[in-house]
């Protein structure tokens, strides 16, 4: 995604006769409003008083959180005096969140009879600008008291399982949480042998009393695979459509033993029963195959 600075410089320099006294015009910043990476554009805008005007050798570098754009405008002849825009840009790419001062530097001058650059001003003009991050996609898995077998549609931005927990442990709510390889982390003991949130599994969950878990990331594609494994898998529901169980697993059905929700509601290919209803993000599912 890309992100664009627009600063305008109303620089209008005047005639070639008039920059030997250096007359530059007005020069008006528009307020830079706070942007997000991933791309930086910084785009410089301006006006010359004479059709023979080019900007030439832009060049953009950045030390630590300053960023310089240094650029050459050059007059090659006489020229009238009417008004021309102009536009210098450069791509600083992916910045991190912070305060940034962009200087900008602009070599005046005009190409002289020996064709070499002649210099007449270096013009420096400086602004600060704000980098944010992009807010993290958030979802709320609501915990009822005991078990849950629970999921979400996010893949958190840290995914140890310490972290993801955190707020459920440090309000005393969380008893233990497991996964489906059997791996937990019992909070009593301080112990946890569960390797990270997997946005593609389910977990059992249980909780003192009802709460909510708010995990925060990215959303991963509704349509991303989730493996399988012969036997008994704990899995995620990505969608934000509910669909009947029928429905979502339509794809496995020759496969599929058996689904179950986190009440003991099922789903049997086999004799075409479903008492689950539809299946919803927040949930989690267990799903026996025959084979991977």
């Amino acid at each position: 995604m890309l992100r664009m600075i627009s600063i305008v410089f109303i620089l209008a320099l005047f005639s070639f006769s008039n920059l030997y006294s250096q007359q530059v015009e007005e020069i008006e910043w528009i307020p830079v409003e706070p942007v997000e990476g991933d791309d930086v554009i910084v785009a410089v805008h301006g006006m010359f008083r004479d059709a023979t005007w080019s900007n030439r050798d832009i060049q953009g570098r950045s030390e630590g959180n300053n960023l310089t754009l240094t650029f050459a405008s050059v007059s090659e002849g006489w020229g009238g005096q009417i008004m021309n825009p102009f536009t210098v840009s450069h791509n600083w790419g992916a910045l991190d969140a912070g305060e940034y001062t962009l200087r900008v530097q602009q070599t005046v001058g005009f190409i002289n009879d020996n064709g070499m650059l002649d210099i007449r001003d270096v013009l420096v003009y400086e602004s600060e600008i704000t980098v944010t991050g992009e807010d993290p996609d958030e979802f709320v898995i609501a915990l009822e008291e005991g078990w849950n077998m629970s999921s979400s549609p996010i893949a958190p931005e840290d995914d140890d399982i310490r972290v993801v927990f955190s707020e459920l442990v440090d309000g005393g709510s969380l008893i233990i949480a497991k996964n489906g390889q059997g791996q937990f982390y019992v909070t009593e003991q301080n112990f946890n042998n569960i390797p990270e949130w997997d946005a593609h599994q389910g977990y059992l969950i249980k909780v003192i009393e009802d709460d909510e878990l708010l995990i925060s990331g990215e959303i991963l594609p509704e349509d991303d695979n989730i493996e399988l494994t012969a036997g008994w898998s704990m899995i995620a529901y990505l969608p934000e459509a509910e669909i009947s169980a029928p429905v979502a697993f339509e794809n496995i059905t020759d496969n599929l033993i058996l689904a179950k929700d986190g009440v003991g509601q099922f789903y049997s290919p086999e004799h075409n029963f479903s008492n689950i209803g539809d299946l919803s993000q927040g949930n989690g599912y267990l799903v026996k195959l025959e084979e991977a």
